[in-house]
């Protein structure tokens, strides 16, 4: 199948508090051109959940799980490059709250999400399925992963952004994987084996990249 290969990795980011509270913040530098970036928020319950970056909504949330704590899950597209605080907030001013942030270059700038899930518990294998609908979309998977000082690996098949000792004894761990073809992808961290159990929320999204008209119609010839 034709491949545009345009869509890329640009930078991650990542905080965490142990402290009651209804937001946090992290700097986050977006660069190059038809960007999006793909937020992440956890929090230890339900309230009325939002993120902003640059002081801009990134709108509805694409969606949430409870695995263990409460996660979310936002994207929006041409975000305003720089240094830029990525904020995610909650009305139910609890503890923990973690953000994570992943932006990409060569993304599709209207109807970017390609399929989205939440999961995570107790195993010290890890794994989420996201189903994608296009080819060549590139899939990023967050974790709040229990405890700090075991090691988490991540699969062959991702590029790890983030493996960051957080709050409450817990690591922060984000990365990505790109794919060529439409389908079911495998997002997989493990932690060494040992106790405590290895509590988790493990969530990911799939992010289309960009397709010009003209390289959309030659991609339909070849296929």
């Amino acid at each position: 199948a034709y491949q545009i290969g345009a869509i890329a990795f640009d930078v991650g980011s990542g905080n965490s508090t142990a402290v009651e509270g209804t937001s946090i913040t992290v700097s986050h530098t977006c660069t190059g051109s038809n960007r999006v970036i793909v937020g992440y928020g956890l929090s230890n319950g339900v309230g009325v959940e939002s993120m902003t970056y640059a002081g801009t909504d990134m709108g509805t949330v694409v969606g949430s799980g409870a695995a263990n704590y409460v996660d979310f899950i936002f994207a929006m597209a041409a975000p305003a490059t720089g240094a830029n605080d990525l904020v995610f907030s909650t009305t139910l001013g609890a503890a923990p709250l973690v953000v994570m942030g992943t932006s990409l270059t060569g993304a599709a700038q209207s109807s970017d999400v390609d399929g989205s899930t939440f999961g995570g518990e107790t195993n010290t294998t890890q794994t989420i399925t996201v189903t994608t609908a296009v080819n060549n979309s590139m899939v990023c998977d967050f974790m709040n992963g229990y405890n700090d000082v075991k090691v988490w690996t991540v699969d062959a098949a991702q590029t790890q952004i983030r493996n960051a000792t957080g709050q409450n004894s817990y690591r922060q761990l984000s990365s990505y994987r790109a794919t060529t073809t439409a389908g079911a992808i495998a997002m997989t961290w493990t932690r060494e084996t040992g106790a405590p159990s290895a509590y988790a929320n493990h969530s990911g999204v799939a992010i289309k990249e960009l397709v010009a008209v003209a390289d959309e119609i030659v991609r339909r010839i070849i296929i």
